[in-house]
C-alpha cells in the first residue's frame, strides 16, 4: 500500500477505517508495484556492493555490505533463471 499525503480539503475518506490512526493526513491507496531485476541488474548491483565494500574503512559495514550481496546472490539464483 502507498500512503500520499493530501490536504484535509482533498481528502476522500469515505470512512475512519480509511486513515491509518497515528498518520491522520495519509490516506491508504491499494497499489501494486512490481519490479523484477535480471541478472545485468544483479550483476551491477554486487560489483556495487563489492567497490564500497573494499573503500569502507568499518568492519560493520563490510559486513553489511557482504550480507547484502550473498541476498543478491540469492536473488539471482531463485529469481534469474538462464537468461538466453
Amino acid at each position: 500500500m502507498t500512503l500520499h499525503n493530501v490536504s484535509t480539503a482533498q481528502r476522500p475518506v469515505k470512512s475512519t477505517t480509511d486513515i491509518l490512526p497515528c498518520q491522520a493526513p495519509y490516506i491508504m491507496v491499494d497499489t501494486f508495484l512490481i519490479m523484477k531485476l535480471n541478472s545485468d541488474d544483479i550483476t551491477r548491483l554486487i560489483r556495487a556492493c563489492r567497490m564500497y565494500q573494499d573503500h569502507t574503512g568499518s568492519e560493520f559495514l563490510w559486513d553489511e555490505y557482504e550480507h547484502l550481496v550473498h541476498k543478491l546472490e540469492y536473488y539471482e539464483e531463485e529469481h534469474c533463471p538462464d537468461e538466453w
